[in-house]
């Protein structure tokens, strides 16, 4: 996204026109038309700064002071770091000689630099005499932009520039070239055009006009706007069948244009609006927004929709999911997340005695499941594997629901995904074994949002594993933007699964590759991704409880088959029983 910021023409202008982010104050405007100090300012600022060690605000101020001169702004920097005193006036000649010495050698050899937000230019020497006669201008390109994309045509005296039709470069230049001698060429990512000046004299601008900016404040300034915009991007996803034919859930993400953002939110909204994507019959597909009313709407009323998607319907979730979109006091989700951590250990301190004491676990029951929405399918597996599906949550011993259910072992989320996703299998081991130090952080993000939200504030530079549970191939997402995790719920990633900083190295991340479930009933289960499943019997040691002995070959098990295993045998005394190993 900030590669595209950078190299689309006029993007970033057109986007902070619609947020409302701008950059902060400190870009120049060279050029005749300008103030004469504030462009003698401008063009030596950055020169100040370097020399005089100071920032941006103080070599301005200097600058001010000294009538735009950068040796007598350097020298007045050097004296108020002295002190002013009369033993620092005898050094002022030598000083003066020194810096004038640096400007002189930064005018020879040494190419002239400078960006604007469209293009970087760079003066230099083409023979060996010093003088600066050439001057490259080069634009970034976005891939799979090609010279056939790109048109230049260059007179004496004016450049013009364009991308894929769109202007980056109309304006003249500030002193005449050679146009016999001077060129244009894509490489590297970048298009770059040479121009050759007839008088070879440094140029302040190769533009008449143009605007400079600081690289490195221009970056960070890029990098703020695309933190920002999951404030004010919208999603969907559509389905695609891949080269072996799967289906494979694609996710496009998309602004509105000043129309669909005055839209305000509301909690009793009279209009809807929602993508909609026109297929013509040459395969061209256009997007649309489509508003229409669903409320009374009269002259003068304001059109307010509902930002929360129509899934969300708790109201304590609402408002988390809220934040990722409209600032505002967020104490209630740092209290909703200490409320679900509260619980977690206090899950994690129950397991313990269990082990320690030595004794078996007790084991639950399970002859019945309530499976919210089971098809045919999920009938067929549960029976299959000596259960009974249930017709509803009360009559069931253990629950597939979207929400949670009292005194019952609860899975929010469907029977197929509810072991086969690292998301979804740290959720339910945590809601079984509380917090514990060999489990990451996991969180439903359709029912734990504001959980979530709290959870990475109070965390502040932790990275998430977004991933899916729908059953649909979802690419994985690592983010260490809370709202942008928050705004993913939207299209379809359901788990939000915390990453230890250890974890991730040279901006690769390791992720888990098989996940071991030993339980009591003397079962080793081995999930090494997608939907295989490895059991094992095992024969304990007396002499060493860590050490066991497999019987027999493994077999594989079925989704249904293992989640009813699971089920029965995973009780907090085993999993505490894996800490103790973990641990060791």
């Amino acid at each position: 996204a900030a590669g595209d910021l950078d190299s689309t023409p006029g993007l970033l202008d057109r986007i902070e026109q619609l947020t409302g982010i701008h950059a902060p104050c400190g870009g120049s405007a060279a050029g005749p038309a300008s103030d004469p100090l504030a462009a003698a300012v401008d063009a030596n600022v950055f020169v100040v700064m370097s020399q005089a060690g100071v920032d941006e605000a103080r070599a301005r101020e200097l600058l001010v002071g000294c009538q735009g001169d950068p040796v007598e702004a350097i020298m007045a920097a050097s004296d108020g770091a002295q002190g002013g005193d009369a033993a620092a006036g005898g050094m002022q000649t030598s000083l003066q000689t020194q810096i004038l010495q640096q400007l002189d050698a930064g005018s020879g050899d040494e190419p002239t630099r400078w960006a604007t937000r469209s293009y970087e230019c760079v003066q230099y020497a083409l023979g060996d005499g010093g003088a600066l006669d050439g001057i490259d201008i080069r634009v970034p390109l976005r891939p799979g932009v090609g010279s056939s994309d790109v048109k230049c045509a260059f007179s004496p005296q004016h450049l013009t520039i364009s991308v894929a039709n769109a202007v980056v470069v109309d304006g003249e230049l500030h002193a005449p070239i050679d146009v016999g001698s001077s060129t244009w060429a894509v490489e590297d990512g970048a298009l770059c055009v040479s121009l050759v000046k007839r008088d070879p004299k440094p140029w302040p601008v190769a533009i008449t006009g143009e605007q400079h900016v600081d690289p490195r404040a221009h970056k960070r300034h890029v990098q703020r706007v695309v933190r920002e915009l999951w404030r004010y991007l919208q999603g969907y996803g559509y389905m695609a069948q891949g080269a072996d034919h799967t289906l494979v859930k694609h996710t496009n993400w998309y602004m509105q244009d000043e129309v669909g953002l005055a839209v305000a939110h509301s909690d009793s909204p009279n209009v809807r609006c929602l993508p909609f994507l026109y297929l013509d019959s040459a395969g061209r597909m256009t997007p649309f927004s489509i508003l229409w009313p669903v409320a009374p709407i009269h002259r003068g009323d304001t059109l307010v929709r509902d930002y929360c998607p129509r899934w969300l319907a708790d109201p304590a979730q609402r408002k988390g999911y809220l934040l990722a979109i409209l600032q505002g006091p967020a104490q209630f989700a740092l209290d909703a997340w200490e409320k679900l951590a509260a619980e977690w250990e206090r899950t994690a301190q129950a397991a313990a005695p269990a082990t320690s004491a030595g004794a078996p676990a007790p084991r639950r029951t399970v002859r019945s499941l309530y499976v919210a929405g089971a098809g045919a399918e999920a009938k067929r597996a549960i029976e299959g594997a000596g259960y009974v599906l249930a017709g509803t949550a009360d009559g069931a011993d253990v629950v597939f629901a979207d929400s949670p259910h009292a005194g019952k072992l609860c899975s929010q989320h469907s029977l197929a995904a509810a072991f086969f996703s690292a998301g979804s299998a740290a959720m339910i081991l945590q809601r079984i074994a509380g917090a514990q130090r060999w489990l990451a952080r996991g969180f439903h993000m359709q029912t734990q949002i504001t959980e979530f939200v709290g959870a990475a504030m109070m965390a502040g530079a932790s990275v998430w594993l977004l991933a899916g549970d729908q059953g649909v191939a979802l690419p994985p997402v690592l983010t260490s933007s809370w709202a942008a995790a928050v705004r993913h719920a939207d299209v379809g990633y359901t788990a939000a699964v915390e990453c230890p900083p250890g974890a991730i190295v040279g901006g690769r991340l390791t992720v888990v590759e098989r996940l071991v479930l030993l339980t009591p009933d003397s079962r080793v289960y081995l999930w090494a991704g997608g939907a295989r499943i490895v059991q094992h019997a095992v024969k304990m040691s007396n002499e060493r409880p860590l050490l066991c002995q497999a019987l027999g070959p493994a077999t594989e098990l079925a989704e249904a088959e293992f989640a009813g295993q699971a089920v029965r045998a995973a009780d907090a005394g085993g999993f505490a029983q894996f800490a103790q190993a973990a641990d060791q």
